[in-house]
C-alpha cells in the first residue's frame, strides 16, 4: 500500500525487549554473523536496536523496539512503512553455522583457539 487515507494509531506505546542466548553445538563454528544495527524513526519518534555478540559460551542477540508516541499522521505513513520494512528485513537475517573441519582443529592447536573467530561487541 503506497497511500494511506487515515492516521495510524497504536492503542499503547510499544516497548519490546528481547534477548536470545544460543549455545553453539560442539563441533560447529559461526560462519556468518549478523551485525549490530540501529534504526531510527524520523524525528526520534521511535527506534529499533539490535545487538549481536559472539561469546566464549555461545551467541547473544538482543533487540529493543519502541515508539515515542501512539498516533501518527497520514503524512508520516511512508516513513513508518520504511521503518517497519527495514525492521522486518533485519529480523529475517540468518546466523550461519558450519561444522568444524580437521584443519580448524589443527589450527586451533597452533593458535591456542578452538578454530573460532571471536567478535567483540558492546552490550
Amino acid at each position: 500500500m503506497e497511500d494511506r487515507k487515515y492516521p495510524i494509531s497504536f492503542s499503547f506505546l510499544p516497548n519490546e525487549r528481547m534477548m536470545i542466548k544460543l549455545k553453539l553445538p560442539d563441533g560447529y563454528k559461526l560462519e556468518e554473523n549478523i551485525q549490530s544495527r540501529e534504526l531510527k524513526l524520523y524525528g526520534n519518534q521511535g527506534g529499533y536496536k539490535r545487538l549481536a555478540q559472539l561469546r566464549d559460551d555461545g551467541y547473544v542477540l538482543m533487540s529493543v523496539y519502541q515508539l515515542g508516541k501512539t498516533d501518527f499522521e497520514v503524512s508520516e505513513y511512508k516513513s513508518m512503512k520504511r521503518f517497519f520494512d527495514e525492521m522486518v528485513t533485519l529480523n529475517s537475517e540468518q546466523i550461519v553455522l558450519t561444522k568444524k573441519t580437521e584443519s580448524n582443529s589443527s589450527d586451533a592447536e597452533a593458535t591456542g583457539t578452538n578454530g573460532e573467530e571471536k567478535e567483540k561487541g558492546e552490550m
